[in-house]
């Protein structure tokens, strides 16, 4: 998720500003020995992962709902979606080039960064 785009805690945000830069400085540090670093920000995925957390099933089925508009394609993120672009950063004969990117893969939900909520439902 984007660093800018939602109204969280401010430790939040200074933690994936700071996994960001993390993987700028990675990727010039490491490129000398043609290790390339890159990192993906996550828009909404439903992975069960919020099942933990001690929230109905019908809740965070909910939650997952109201995200959809957000993106601006209209629905939540896979894992197919993950791992797809996953599988193609890896494949140095297509993705060699690409070091040092932080890729909003998020189905547009990083376009509400300048609003006030960063499309989250208020």
């Amino acid at each position: 998720t984007d660093a800018t785009s939602h109204q969280v805690s401010i430790g939040y945000s200074i933690a994936k500003a700071g996994l960001e830069q993390l993987t700028r400085i990675n990727a010039h540090e490491l490129g000398k020995y043609k290790v390339r670093v890159n990192a993906l920000k996550l828009g909404s995925i439903p992975s069960g992962a919020m099942d933990k957390w001690g929230e109905e099933k019908e809740k965070i089925d909910a939650m997952f709902k109201l995200f959809e508009p957000i993106h601006a394609i209209g629905r939540n993120g896979s894992f197919n979606d993950v791992s797809e672009m996953v599988k193609f950063i890896a494949q140095n004969n297509k993705s060699g080039w690409i070091t040092g990117a932080i890729i909003d893969l998020n189905g547009g939900w990083s376009l509400h960064g300048a609003g006030s909520t960063g499309g989250w439902p208020t």
